[in-house]
């Protein structure tokens, strides 16, 4: 370790770590060295393809061992914080070099979390759980390993509805399948998203019975899951007011369709742990964390999940939303939050929506994306994080409107970018717009609903703040 990286300040440290390295090794205390290095059991570590970024050093050599327990000690002496595992992982996998990194860093003061991103291209929230076993066996991390790009995408919409009484079904059954229902290229984008997001607005089952004095009730075939898949949906949110249409066992049945199908689902469950539990994603050595919560207001008919009960995670008492959101963002990089909420059929979102979707933002939601209304609503940015307050019906019912799918690109230094896809629902099919003349129709009719002209969408679909 060459000690011209470092300012006098931190010589003298590094100086003495280094002689004591020396000293170890001419004794040839080898049992010394695997004391130092503990190796925590049980860890169960991802394949090397699934752990290693485009950039990450090999493995260190056993001569490295004595520096790297050393590096790790001090580390730990010097911030207790750090996990033992996650630096006994990252000697092992990338080396000394990275230690030595964030160890000077600690004692100028320069560090921050981020290092570990440029040192490794892993964040310490996914080395920690490449380091624990957790990327590989905890069923709600989903390891996505490395897409080779600059950027990974997130997609979002509103509602989809599959019950197959309606005239939408009905639409579909007498189609060619699901491309003469929706555009191909759109169809193509969904599948592309490296996590494609919706919400199931409906429960999945065969059983139940539908609540009395309900006025609209939804429920499909759990057969109909393949349509989801071939939509590339991968996450879907469970908290709305459809999910209990036909009571506890359609609800059951919902999550163990979903489960089946291979996918996730966010935002209710048995209790309002379950409920309240985000679903995380690694891509490009990124943790990224879902949480969905959904109104449950009497008139609903949907029940809030408490400790000893199932339903799903309320939005409009904010708490509980709050508390989900400050647990998925200590353990990830980045939240993204989907509320069901607000007022239908108007584009003007409330301002309880409002003082909901900042409090959320506040909470450590790094973007909030609702639906609910049946209708686009306007979007804003607050703190530089984007509230789109509803994305509406994407595939619903066999009604007119305009419609979008929402892309969240996220770069590899954390920067999130938006870009909005122009749809339109009419008849039983939702077509994504190309032609220039509409697509600005569309963006500046999201530009006239949202406050005081307060975002701005390119031609590109690339939504900008004005303020």
């Amino acid at each position: 370790m060459s000690v011209e990286h470092f300012d006098a300040q931190r010589k003298s440290r590094l100086a003495s770590l280094l002689a004591t390295a020396v000293l170890i090794v001419l004794a040839a205390a080898s049992a010394v060295f695997v004391a130092l290095i503990p190796k925590p059991e049980p860890v169960v570590f991802a394949e090397p393809d699934a752990v290693t970024s485009p950039t990450a050093e090999p493995s260190a050599q056993s001569g490295d061992a004595a520096l790297i327990a050393l590096l790790m000690t001090e580390i730990i002496r010097t911030d207790s914080s750090f996990s033992e595992q996650t630096l006994v992982y990252c000697g092992r996998e990338f080396g000394a070099e990275p230690l030595e990194a964030v160890l000077s860093a600690i004692l100028d003061g320069s560090y921050a979390p981020e290092l570990w991103y440029e040192l490794t291209g892993h964040t310490l929230h996914v080395l920690n759980d490449l380091s624990s076993g957790a990327a590989a066996s905890d069923p709600r991390i989903h390891n996505l390993g490395d897409n080779g790009k600059d950027t990974f995408t997130l997609g979002f919409t509103g509602d989809i509805n599959l019950d197959d009484t309606l005239p939408l079904f009905t639409h579909y059954l007498s189609s060619g399948g699901l491309s003469d229902c929706l555009s191909p290229e759109l169809i193509r984008i969904m599948n592309d998203m490296d996590v494609m997001f919706v919400n199931n607005e409906f429960t999945f089952s065969n059983g139940g019975k539908a609540q009395a004095n309900k006025p609209y009730t939804f429920r499909s075939k759990p057969e109909n899951v393949g349509m989801l898949k071939e939509l590339g949906v991968d996450i879907v949110s469970t908290a709305n007011n459809h999910i209990y249409d036909f009571g506890l066992d359609a609800f059951n049945d919902t999550f163990q369709t979903l489960d089946g199908a291979g996918i996730a689902h966010v935002g209710a469950g048995a209790n309002l742990e379950e409920a309240s539990a985000a679903v995380y994603y690694i891509i490009n050595g990124r943790k990224i964390a879902y949480v969905a919560a959904g109104d449950t207001a009497a008139w609903l008919m949907t029940p809030a999940a408490t400790d000893e009960s199932p339903g799903i995670l309320p939005v409009q008492t904010k708490d509980e939303t709050v508390a989900a959101i400050q647990a998925a963002k200590a353990q990830s990089d980045h939240v993204f939050v989907y509320p069901h909420w607000g007022p239908e059929n108007t584009n003007w979102f409330s301002e309880t929506q409002r003082n909901l979707g900042r409090a959320f933002i506040d909470a450590g939601a790094d973007a909030v994306i609702g639906a609910h209304p049946h209708v686009l609503q306007g979007m804003e940015f607050y703190s530089g994080k984007l509230i789109a307050y509803s994305l509406g019906n994407f595939w619903f019912n066999v009604k007119t409107m305009n419609t979008g799918l929402l892309e969240l690109s996220v770069d590899r230094q954390g920067m999130v970018t938006p870009v909005f896809y122009p749809c339109v629902q009419s008849g039983g099919k939702t077509q994504l717009k190309t032609d220039p003349a509409e697509r600005e129709a569309i963006f500046k009719f999201v530009e006239r609903i949202c406050p005081g002209g307060s975002i701005d969408i390119k031609d590109d679909g690339t939504i900008f703040s004005n303020n």
